[in-house]
């Protein structure tokens, strides 16, 4: 277990493995590079969160006034992974880029007064809802996991790269 509480410093992981990751920090960036959890929570405000992880059975990612770049993976390394991943990624006012590597499931992008970009195989991607601010559906196996992006006033754009 993996777990940082700070404020107004920014935290950065580098090349770890764990069964579950917990950061939480106020008005300071998140950086994460070559992570790999079962369970991945990310919080912070005012601040970017960036970096590639792989994960196993969850990954919440939420911040406030701040762009989420982020690069997720299947973890393959033997770590747990439950019947449906569940992937939850969340701010305001700024972007949020999800890139999914071999990760199908269903999903809902959305953001206010921006767009809401789905890409991948085009075979593999089946919308149910469309619109400039929405995207509702499934990619691959809609059962293999539940990703939902959402932020305001900025562009929503998750990308299937398997």
């Amino acid at each position: 277990r993996v777990t940082a509480t700070t404020s107004n410093a920014s935290i950065r992981i580098a090349d770890v493995a764990a069964r579950t990751v917990a950061l939480h920090t106020a008005n300071a960036p998140v950086s994460l590079r070559a992570l790999a959890a079962d369970q991945l929570s990310v919080l912070t405000t005012n601040a970017a969160v960036r970096g590639d992880v792989r994960i196993g059975s969850s990954a919440v990612v939420q911040t406030s006034n701040g762009a989420v770049s982020l690069e997720l993976g299947a973890r393959d390394d033997g770590g747990a992974v439950e019947d449906e991943r569940q992937i939850t990624v969340r701010s305001t006012n700024n972007v949020v880029e999800l890139d999914l590597d071999r990760i199908e499931g269903s999903f809902d992008v959305a953001t206010t007064n921006s767009r809401a970009d789905v890409s991948g195989r085009g075979d593999l991607i089946e919308l149910r809802r469309s619109s400039e601010t929405l995207k509702s559906g499934r990619y691959g196996d809609a059962s293999a996991a539940r990703i939902s992006l959402t932020t305001s006033n900025a562009r929503a754009s998750l990308r299937f790269a398997s």
